[in-house]
């Protein structure tokens, strides 16, 4: 049974990605702090340390095959408010990782980035060619985090893969989370009968991706013989407005956000070629079923 290592193993995305490496046979050993995640999701690990990334080492790598990397200080106000801290963890834990997975042997590291790096483009039409202009201190430190993976992967040292995530939404998403959970708090909302909360016009339009192609796109890229950085969104965007119409009920705008990307749309081809990755739900028809 192949060993696999998944950092911040009880987050949304991670506890979806142990519950599928598990089922394909994998032995996932999670590693998390705590300080976000779910307490709860630790037994569905085949063995779970209650730690912090920046403390490990290469004894905890012992025998792992892959390493998934998910673990971070995600929320861009977050960034904003303690932009040291989330840097140590965000760039500094990822470069103790590559270290780690240097010295013990480990096959590849794939690591979850954020389409936040590509910050406010002229083109919404987003490749992994676009040259990045990050807008917060999270997006530098996820572009960072991707660099120093590059490097390690270009020096021969540890094969990487990262994996630039829009808009992740799906089921058993935090409704409190302000930055991708956007689906989510709709529906939090509507079922409290609140109206729908909408920053700015509305119009700001986002490539909206479900976790289970998303934890499909991390097993994907592990276990084919490919390498780099590719995007994983679902290739379609949707208005704010639009999604809030899907879902329906009252609505409400405030002011804008500061800082907000205007409009973000993955070009897939890259994954879709390298290692065969296809979205397949769309939040149309997630809307549908849960809405």
């Amino acid at each position: 049974m192949n060993k696999v290592l998944v950092t911040g193993s009880s987050g949304f995305v991670a506890h979806w990605l142990v519950r599928a490496l598990k089922k394909r046979g994998y032995y996932v050993i999670g590693v998390d702090n705590l300080s976000d995640g779910l307490p709860e999701y630790a037994k569905d690990c085949n063995e779970f340390h209650e730690k912090d990334i920046l403390d490990l080492t290469p004894k905890d790598f012992t025998k792992v095959k892959y390493v998934f990397h998910l673990a971070a200080l995600p929320k861009i106000n977050t960034s904003w408010d303690r932009p040291v801290e989330t840097n140590k963890v965000n760039v500094e834990g990822t470069l103790n990782l590559l270290e780690c997975a240097r010295n013990a042997g480990v096959e590849k590291l794939i690591y979850s980035s954020s389409s936040s790096v590509y910050g406010e483009q002229p083109h919404w039409l987003l490749s992994e060619e676009t040259t990045p202009h990050p807008v917060s201190p999270y997006a530098v430190q996820k572009l960072a985090a991707e660099y120093y993976c590059e490097v390690y992967r270009k020096a021969k040292l540890v094969k990487t893969v990262s994996l630039r995530y829009f808009n992740v939404f799906g089921e058993e998403q935090k409704a409190d989370n302000p930055y991708t959970g956007v689906l989510t708090r709709f529906l939090d909302l509507k079922k409290k009968g609140e109206p729908l909360t909408i920053y700015g016009d509305g119009k700001q339009t986002r490539d909206f991706t479900y976790v289970g192609d998303v934890v499909e796109a991390n097993i994907m890229a592990a276990e084919a013989n490919t390498e780099g950085v590719f995007n994983i969104g679902s290739g379609a965007r949707y208005s704010i407005n639009e999604v809030a119409k899907m879902i329906g009920g009252k609505v409400k705008h405030l002011p804008p956000r500061p800082n907000e990307v205007t409009h973000t749309l993955a070009y897939i081809t890259k994954a879709q070629m390298s290692f065969g990755w296809e979205p397949k739900v769309s939040i149309k028809s997630w809307i549908q079923k849960y809405g």
